[in-house]
């Protein structure tokens, strides 16, 4: 997972702009239906993505390792919300590969 995520943190706003780009294809008839479909499926099965209750974010900031707070690149390449930059949370082991592996200019 950790080799992933070196690729991921240097590569995140391109792989953000191609998150994006197949999103707008949900809007296509018959085919977006497709796109959600897999999209799902690979947040569920591969990416492991998942909403947290409050309380089971409380919990896992809790026994992490660590804790740092880095820039939400959604926010600085699409500008579609007005909530702070500083809020993408990094937790446990997961922040330093990030944190080595984002551009200086973040």
């Amino acid at each position: 997972m950790h080799h992933t995520l070196k690729l991921y943190g240097s590569n995140r706003r391109n792989i953000l702009r191609v998150y994006m780009f197949f999103a707008r294809w949900t809007k296509i008839p018959r085919l977006g239906r497709l796109v959600r479909w897999a999209a799902n499926t690979y947040g569920r099965n591969l990416h492991r993505a998942y909403l947290l209750t409050p309380a089971e974010a409380e919990q896992l900031v809790e026994v992490a390792e660590g804790v740092a707070v880095g820039p939400c690149d959604c926010r600085k390449l699409f500008h579609r919300c007005n909530h702070p930059v500083d809020t993408e949370i990094l937790l446990g082991p997961t922040r330093h590969v990030m944190r080595a592996a984002l551009p200086r200019d973040s």
